[in-house]
């Protein structure tokens, strides 16, 4: 492999974090330096896209918007174990296959499909506990459209025909639901 040399100065503050990071895990500044380089760079596909669109549309570096979404995600996992208690988390998004951990635009394929289903559940409980408060008339025919579409989501039917609840049946089970998952 052929390499190459990159030279940069850094303000005194900096280089001192970054020789007490180097310090601690052990690891010359230099290996220090080009672990932190290749997190910055050695992305994939929409990954890729994403920092470089909030980094240009936020004005912020990629580092900066890398510790953001990292930073949530955390938080996410630490809400997650609070409200389902320790030991309850399954990382989905550490997929193994024969070949090794999948990266790069087929985990984002697979995540992405997974989150969409979720999604969807989550409008299509938004949506029919709008239709009990306000009427199917004046819902949105699109919105009609959406939920008929989608109801199967919630509830899978053993004659695979459309679910044969009623709304007020759909809207119960959804708070019995919420009622299970908050004790």
């Amino acid at each position: 492999m052929v390499s190459k040399t990159l030279g940069f100065r850094l303000p005194e503050e900096t280089w001192k974090k970054l020789e007490a990071e180097a310090q601690s895990k052990g690891v010359s500044m230099t290996d220090l330096a080009r672990q932190k380089i290749m997190l910055s760079t050695n992305f994939e596909g929409p990954v890729q896209k994403l920092l470089d669109h909030y980094s240009t549309m936020l004005n912020i570096s990629r580092h900066e918007v890398i510790e953001a979404i990292l930073t949530d995600y955390v938080a996410m996992l630490e809400a997650h174990s609070d409200v389902w208690g320790p030991g309850k988390l399954i990382l989905e998004e550490f997929t193994f296959t024969e070949r090794g951990l999948m990266r790069g635009q087929h985990l984002f394929k697979l995540r992405k499909a997974l989150h969409v289903r979720e999604f969807k559940r989550e409008k299509v409980k938004m949506l029919l506990e709008e239709e009990g408060i306000v009427g199917r008339d004046r819902m949105s025919k699109e919105d009609r459209e959406w939920l008929n579409a989608n109801l199967h989501l919630i509830h899978i039917p053993h004659d695979k025909g459309p679910p044969k609840k009623s709304v007020s049946q759909w809207i119960s089970k959804l708070k019995r639901q919420g009622r299970e998952q908050e004790a």
